[in-house]
């Protein structure tokens, strides 16, 4: 798996001409690698694609390449993702997750407000925004049933069959035969299986060519001085069209490479027709942000050959460019070298056969091609084969670490490439090298060097703003920040700081998780005769909102038409009648109550967002008036208001851990309560779930009003939130209606309050037990997903241990493992079998 060094040394002491012509450039290359690493980020979840209401759970992967032959773990700690609606390009959802050492795990609840369709999953570090959307991961997953989703509209779409040519090494030059790569695309923007001819002066038939199932080949020819060619074509959706060629060089340089001229060597030959390209000529091979191979040369009689040993160099992609005297780019070709081999996996399960609802203990087995153990951190997904359709030559770690992440554009089936099955798998790897360019390393990033990345590692979540006086002005005399946000244990952290000369401030480096009310204050301290210091608070703060980054479109990447499995539809027919059972049984539990309408003062007011859950209607509700200012808490402020709501200890009380709510004689809620199950309250900021002691953070001054819904035909829309009571705190700066809320200005100055999120929690997969419980409803056990775990650490022996319980259904079982190894490898395993019908 992994080469000696001291191998690759050896072909820069085989070249003495080398560093007699010092090549300046080379030291650019491990600068650039060391200064601007490139971060692979990879998402493993569950399954490729999910049902209304469903829950993704996802692994992070994040690694650097910083010039070394072992990728090493990416210090980002917050990855951004998002879920984006390909129809409407609108973020519908986002999610935090925090990294340690390049790792990470999360899962996002999908919106109850989605529609079927498909949508994109992208994940970004802040790091990563230097590179742009190329450097971001990207997910395409359909969401609803498969019948329902309609594919997304291009802004741009290509009307009809559309190749691309591209000459081995840039050129085509008169009197060398050439090999031409192409690519075709269809309408959708994706490859399509295509034949054709190259004709030369419209008339004579020099070449016969087809593609292989994804738009790519290549063919060679030897074009003539004056020639003019162009290319007659055809795909199954297409007639016969003509394309242009690209045009024929008089003189000039060709490099060509035949990474197959034989099973351990590569032929490199560079030939010239110009007369000032003769001598003095460089060939540098990149790779992982490395200068692997370098030579300096003259050509004789306008030929120069060598036959390298594959051994020499990385696996993955090199970049050979080939120079002039002058260091400038002549020609450049892109190849990739194997790994020796993939890791090879086994599964091994206590019993040969199962049935339904059994348990399954399993042992995995990793090695590598000297049968030596591969350890590493790796996460384990078991699907429900007929009910997740699984694409074989999908994007998984191991092809996007070694290929997806390298190359400019999105790949089609890039695990296609690397599938043993697949006989010609080398050679469309090199055809798809002609077609494409690279995204690391390139020769115009010399002169920007100097410049520093604009977005850096982030340690920890920031919030940053701006203080300005009442004119809207930067407040020059300087000011004094303290800000209070929740800490993971929900103790709230206070922070001190002060604002730049422009009146602005970051904090960053923070660790806080799930939704949160931040609470700011800005001041500046002055002295009075009698030596007592006050805080004056002359001035406005706003918190910078976050801004995603503009969505780029990209072809689609996605199959719908997935293979049939054997009686797949009477089994999908019976999962369908189960879940409508089930979703029938739910409904008779509930109450629906007739419509009442009631008019009033209030009913031509436009409704508040925030109360939107139950219409701006609440059965108790608490106005804050000055008056009020002198309670501490929220908690203070409730206590004997409210029927039925209980109010029990004080905040910061040594017994207890904090005060009690007691609502409609339930279960209680707050930090005493240890856990706060079904049936507890809930807080509520401007309609955001927020804990306990994030309430009792608030100041009372900063609060308009305290909603208070106590029934269940007002908090059942909240779920179990809702279903011990809710407590809505509406505060004055998040009033979408300010100019309408009678507030003494001077009360709002130097205060902020921001609701965000923080990083996701982290929630275990959960699977129902093989006894159902007393009270529970009667259903059956048909989930797609049967287990996730996404840490499964594989010790030094190479092994892994899980066990899961099976469903209630009888379908084929898909296990399927992906990771990094401790020596920073992708790995990815795949493990199937069957279940004994019922």
């Amino acid at each position: 798996m992994i080469r000696s060094f001291s191998v690759l040394l050896f072909l820069f002491f085989t070249s003495p001409s080398l560093y007699s012509q010092q090549l300046t450039n080379l030291g650019h290359i491990e600068k650039y690698a060391e200064t601007t690493p490139w971060e692979k980020i990879y998402l493993h979840t569950d399954k490729p694609h999910y049902s209304l209401n469903d829950t993704i759970w996802i692994k992070v992967y994040a690694i650097l390449d910083k010039g070394e032959l072992q990728s090493q773990h990416s210090p980002t700690v917050p990855l951004y993702l998002e879920l984006i609606d390909l129809n409407s390009k609108e973020v519908k959802e986002k999610v935090n997750i925090k990294l340690n050492q390049g790792l990470g795990s999360g899962d996002m609840i999908l919106p109850e407000s989605l529609e079927p369709g498909v949508y994109t999953l992208r994940a970004y570090s802040n790091w990563s925004r230097n590179f742009g959307e190329a450097a971001f991961f990207h997910k395409d997953l359909w969401i609803g049933n498969r019948e329902e989703v309609l594919l997304p509209a291009l802004s741009n779409p290509l009307h009809e069959l559309h190749v691309d040519f591209f000459p081995e090494g840039g050129n085509l030059v008169a009197g060398f035969e050439t090999k031409v790569g192409f690519k075709a695309l269809g309408k959708e923007g994706l490859g399509e299986a295509l034949i054709g001819h190259l004709i030369e002066n419209e008339t004579d038939t020099l070449a016969y060519f087809e593609s292989n199932q994804l738009g790519m080949g290549s063919f060679s020819f030897t074009p003539k001085k004056g020639g003019n060619y162009s290319v007659l074509a055809r795909s199954a959706s297409s007639d016969w069209l003509s394309f242009g060629f690209p045009a024929v060089m008089e003189a000039g340089v060709s490099l060509s490479l035949d990474p197959q001229i034989a099973e351990e060597l590569i032929g490199i030959q560079v030939r010239s027709t110009d007369e000032n390209k003769m001598a003095g000529l460089h060939l540098i091979g990149v790779s992982k942000g490395r200068t692997v191979y370098q030579t300096s040369f003259d050509l004789v009689d306008g030929n120069w050959e060598i036959q390298i040993d594959k051994e020499n160099f990385y696996p993955g992609i090199t970049q050979f460019t080939l120079m002039d005297d002058k260091q400038i780019p002549l020609a450049e070709r892109l190849v990739y070298f194997h790994p020796f081999a993939q890791t090879q996996s086994s599964f091994m399960s206590d019993k040969a056969v199962y049935d339904p609802k059994e348990y399954v203990q399993m042992e995995i087995l990793l090695t590598d091609e000297f049968d030596l153990p591969i350890s590493g951190n790796f996460s384990i997904s078991v699907t429900d084969a007929y009910q997740v359709q699984h694409d074989r030559h999908a994007n998984n770690i191991y092809s996007h670490f070694q290929l997806s992440s390298e190359i400019k554009g999105p790949i089609e089936q890039p695990f296609y490439y690397f599938n043993p099955e697949n006989v010609n798998a080398e050679q469309d790897l090199d055809d798809l090298m002609l077609t494409q360019g690279w995204r690391k390393f390139v020769w115009a990033s010399n002169n920007q060097l100097a410049e520093l990345p604009e977005y850096h590692f982030e340690d920890g979540l920031t919030i940053s703003g701006q203080v300005a006086s009442l004119k809207r002005k930067p407040e020059q005399e300087p000011q004094l920040l303290t800000m209070m946000i929740s800490g993971t244990m929900g103790v709230p952290e206070v922070i001190e700081g002060e604002v730049d000369k422009n009146g602005g401030f970051a904090f960053s480096g923070l660790n806080y998780m799930d939704s949160v009310a931040v609470f700011l204050q800005a001041y500046s301290e002055r002295q009075k005769r009698s030596g007592e210091t006050v805080q004056l608070k002359f001035n406005e703060v706003s918190f910078n909102e976050y801004k995603s980054p503009e969505f780029q479109e990209r072809p689609l990447l996605l199959d719908l038409a997935c293979e049939q499995f054997v009686d797949q539809e009477d089994y999908l027919v019976e999962i369908s009648e189960a879940n409508n059972m089930m979703e029938q049984f739910l409904l008779s539990q509930e109450v629906e109550l007739g419509e009442v309408t009631v008019r009033g003062m209030r009913s031509n007011r436009k409704l508040d967002p925030r109360t939107i859950q139950y219409r701006d209607n609440p059965e108790g509700q608490l106005i804050v008036t000055p008056d009020l200012y002198r309670y501490d808490n929220i908690y203070d402020l409730i206590r004997g208001r409210f029927a039925g709501v209980e109010v029990r200890g004080v905040v910061g009380g040594l017994e207890g851990g904090g005060p009690i709510v007691i609502m409609r004689n339930g279960v209680i809620s707050g930090p005493a309560s240890g856990n706060p199950t079904i049936g507890s309250a809930s807080f509520f900021i401007n309609g955001v779930p927020v804990n306990s002691q994030t309430a009792a953070n608030l100041l009372v001054p900063e609060i308009e009003r305290i909603d208070v819904l106590l029934s269940l035909s007002r908090t059942s829309i909240f779920g179990d939130q809702g279903r011990g009571g809710v407590i809505n705190i509406l505060t004055k700066s998040g009033n979408p209606e300010s100019s309408q809320v009678l507030i003494d200005p001077k009360e709002g100055m130097g205060n902020a309050l921001l609701l965000t999120k923080g990083y996701a929690p982290l929630r275990q997969f959960y699977t129902p037990p093989q006894v159902p419980e007393l009270e529970s409803p009667i259903s059956i056990d048909y989930r797609s997903t049967v287990f996730w775990n996404p840490f499964v650490q594989v010790g030094e022996d190479g092994k892994a241990y899980i066990e899961f319980l099976l469903t209630d259904g009888s379908p084929e079982i898909q296990v399927e493992l992906q990771g990094v190894s401790d020596l920073g490898e992708p790995v990815y395993a795949v493990h199937k079998f069957k279940v004994r019908e019922r």
